[in-house]
């Protein structure tokens, strides 16, 4: 089992950040943001369940340290990244691990071309990541608590 601590995601959720959804470009698996127009809009993330809950907002917290949003003069840039309610809404979907590529092909069939983004990606960056289970911290490790005997 791979056990990631919440320091791989807060490393991995910034590579995402910087690499791929704050690059401005057209590639398909590029989310364009322009970082200096003061009419830019939120980038809309649906976030997959259940996981992909935890990984967006990873990367929310990660985009948001990178890119604050305020002007020289305090305002408000208006600007980042607004978690969605519906996949329809989309610009780009997250989720915790692509392992298969099932879900990734099936938001694929029904919204072509809108990025899917994970946090590891068994198929293409992490191919050398062994296999079987992965342990997210959002998971839940329980420990013995020395003090009542008990798991926290």
């Amino acid at each position: 089992m791979i056990e990631l601590s919440w320091m791989d995601i807060q490393n991995r959720a910034r590579l995402l950040v910087e690499s791929k959804i704050a690059f401005i470009g057209t590639d398909k698996n590029i989310v364009s943001y322009q970082t200096k127009q003061k009419d830019s809009s939120f980038i809309q993330v649906y976030p997959v369940s259940n996981g992909g809950i935890h990984a967006a907002q990873a990367i929310q917290a990660e985009f948001y340290g990178l890119f604050p949003f305020l002007w020289d003069d305090g305002s408000f840039t208006g600007g980042g990244l607004d978690l969605v309610d519906s996949p329809g809404s989309a610009q780009v979907f997250i989720d915790d691990l692509i392992d298969t590529g099932e879900t990734r092909k099936n938001f694929y069939s029904c919204y072509p071309e809108i990025p899917f983004l994970s946090l590891v990606d068994r198929l293409d960056r992490d191919q050398d990541m062994e296999a079987g289970k992965i342990q997210f911290p959002w998971n839940g490790r329980f420990k013995d608590c020395p003090t009542c005997g008990g798991q926290l």
